[in-house]
């Protein structure tokens, strides 16, 4: 079921990734049908991501992956709906945007440090 979904996506990159993360949940949920699927061990699987835009990642691919169940009746619509309810608290999960919100935020070279002259003052 995976492969066929996955078969839909010709770029390599994106296919590789819905298959591993459809994979890894399968696989610590321990089932092998989206039927068997729960709101809650989703988004404990979603919440193990240590990243917030990892963590909203995967809740968009599952629910990607899970609206395509339900289109083939493979899955159960209040599943998706539970996920993408307002009510989910990984729905919530703030984007970040690189450095500027790292623990180790992005230094900036002076002019002097970045080609090795002083500037000459301005006005004179």
């Amino acid at each position: 079921m995976i492969d066929r979904f996955v078969s839909r996506y010709t770029n390599p990159k994106t296919s590789h990734q819905y298959r591993a993360e459809l994979t890894a949940l399968f696989r610590y949920v321990g089932v092998t049908h989206p039927r068997s699927l729960t709101d809650v061990a989703v988004n404990q699987w979603v919440a193990l991501a240590k990243a917030n835009n990892t963590r909203r990642n995967r809740l968009t691919r599952i629910c990607v992956f899970l609206r395509w169940c339900v289109r083939y009746e493979l899955a159960d619509s209040r599943l998706v709906e539970e996920l993408q309810s307002r009510e989910n608290p990984l729905r919530d999960t703030p984007p970040l945007y690189g450095k500027l919100q790292g623990k180790y935020p992005a230094r900036w070279l002076t002019h002097e440090e970045a080609y090795g002259v002083r500037r000459p003052a301005r006005g004179l």
